[in-house]
């Protein structure tokens, strides 16, 4: 059985390769051999935000790019990434990046990226708690990377992600 880094890796690379289709705790679970309630604990505990909340903002992100890219509709991008009205993509949109999907065509305005991944370091230096001596070990950490990109910008920058 893998451990708990390998299996959220796996889990999330499956989700970035179906992001646009119907994705389910049940299918992703079965990806690493996990239960979808233990998997989904064990998700939210190491990553600090749940699966579905991990879903939504990859899928909210992926949606700001597309729009500050090209001109598909607003409403075929919402449909594209689950959402059944332009409406409800509106609200859930303008939550996460602070602005509607209309100010991402007309206006320069800054959209979220969200992006995690899985690494490994080697040789990771870090202090030990509660003393200051520094100690060395090999570790594995899922790494967040969070950044208000300008939408001038996208396009240049989406390939860097």
């Amino acid at each position: 059985m893998m451990g708990w880094m390998e299996a959220v890796g796996t889990a999330i690379q499956y989700v970035e390769e179906h992001i646009t289709e119907d994705l389910s705790a049940e299918e992703i679970a079965k990806q690493v051999n996990l239960s979808p309630f233990y998997f989904q604990k064990g998700f939210a505990m190491l990553c600090g935000f749940t699966l579905a909340e991990y879903i939504r903002n990859r899928r909210l992100a992926l949606a700001g790019g597309e729009l500050a890219a090209g001109s598909e509709k607003v409403i075929d991008i919402a449909l594209k990434y689950g959402y059944d009205s332009p409406d409800s993509f509106t609200k859930a949109f303008t939550r996460f990046h602070g602005v509607t999907p209309s100010q991402v065509r007309k206006e320069q305005v800054m959209l979220k990226s969200e992006r995690f991944f899985l690494t490994k370091a080697r040789r990771s230096w870090f202090p030990s708690s509660g003393s200051s001596t520094i100690r060395k070990a090999e570790e594995k950490r899922l790494w967040g990377h969070t950044a208000s990109i300008s939408t001038r910008k996208w396009d240049r920058t989406l390939l860097n992600i």
